[in-house]
C-alpha cells in the first residue's frame, strides 16, 4: 500500500516539476467582429434539380439546363462593409478546371457543372471569388448552374447515364 502511494507521489511530483518548466508554446489570437450581413434562412441550403437530361444534347456540346439560384444577404450594414467576396467551394473537375465535378461514385459520369453569375461569366470553383457591392438591408446575388460534357467523354462517346448528387458550398468574406 505504501509503495503505491510513494509511486503516485513521485509521479505527481514529476508532473508538477514539468509544468513549472513548460514554455509558452501554444498561443491563440483572433478578432471578434460584427459581420456586415446575415445569410437569409432560405439560402442556407439551396437544392437544385436538373431533372432528366438527354445525353444526345451533351454530345452536341450544348450547355444544358440553366437552373437559377440566388444567394440572399439580409440586414446588411454598409457602414461595416461595402463589399463581399463570395467563393464557391467543391470537388473540381480534373478535366475542366473551374467546373464542379460529378463524382464517380454516382452512376453518371463524363459531365461537369458550371456556375454562372448574372452577367453569364463562369464562377470558377475553388477560386477566391468575385468582389461584389453590398446595398443597405437586402442584397441578392443571382447565379445559374448548367451541365456540360467533359471533352474526353464527348470525344470518346463515354458519357455514363444515371443519377448524380453533387454538393457545393460557398463562403463570404467582407471587405
Amino acid at each position: 500500500m505504501k509503495k503505491i502511494q510513494l509511486t503516485g507521489l513521485i509521479f505527481l511530483l514529476i508532473i508538477k516539476l514539468h509544468n513549472v518548466y513548460a514554455a509558452d508554446n501554444l498561443k491563440f489570437n483572433g478578432e471578434l467582429v460584427k459581420e456586415a450581413c446575415n445569410l437569409s434562412p432560405e439560402t442556407t441550403v439551396i437544392p437544385l434539380n436538373f431533372g432528366s437530361i438527354p445525353d444526345t444534347f451533351i454530345y452536341n456540346g450544348t450547355k444544358l439546363r440553366n437552373v437559377n439560384f440566388q444567394i440572399k444577404l439580409i440586414n446588411c450594414d454598409v457602414l461595416i462593409s461595402k463589399s463581399v467576396r463570395i467563393a464557391m467551394k467543391g470537388a473540381e473537375s480534373g478535366e475542366m478546371p473551374g467546373y464542379l465535378a460529378v463524382p464517380i461514385d454516382g452512376k453518371a459520369s463524363g459531365v461537369a457543372i458550371g456556375i454562372l453569375n448574372k452577367e453569364n461569366n463562369l464562377i470558377k470553383i475553388n477560386s477566391d471569388g468575385n468582389l461584389q457591392q453590398l446595398t443597405s438591408n437586402t442584397t441578392s446575388f443571382d447565379y445559374s448552374a448548367f451541365i456540360v460534357g467533359e471533352p474526353t467523354a464527348i470525344k470518346e462517346k463515354s458519357i455514363e447515364r444515371g443519377a448524380f448528387d453533387v454538393s457545393l458550398s460557398f463562403s463570404m468574406s467582407y471587405e
